[in-house]
């Protein structure tokens, strides 16, 4: 009789590792989903699941955004994968410094001299 109490306290264990390991979590990421789509407004810098980048220009059924060329298209909400905070959207709007390096012809004539 003690044996089949232990075997069942194990399940319970175990259901119980489960619930918190793996149910849980996901009901948390979950939540916050929800939670970031419901305060999505127009003007907010968004990152879809797709990896596109694009301004939020209204929000209803779908969401209206626009692009960096200044397309607009729709997409559901289940496909914005994040709110970019203002800092971040800033950064990117910004011009990567990009250095020009001579071809190597060059630069060994140059060493030659």
């Amino acid at each position: 009789m003690n044996g089949q109490y232990t075997s069942l306290l194990y399940i319970v264990v175990i259901i119980g590792v489960f619930y918190f390991l793996l149910i849980r979590p996901q009901q948390q990421r979950t939540k916050q989903q929800r939670e970031m789509l419901s305060e999505l407004e127009p003007g907010a810098e968004i990152l879809t699941i797709g990896g596109v980048f694009a301004t939020v220009v209204s929000v209803g059924d779908r969401i209206r955004v626009r692009l960096v060329d200044g397309a607009e298209m729709e997409i559901v909400k289940n496909a914005v994968a994040q709110v970019v905070p203002a800092s971040d959207a800033q950064d990117d709007d910004a011009p990567a410094n990009v250095e020009s390096s001579e071809p190597a012809e060059d630069a060994e004539s140059d060493v030659a001299e």
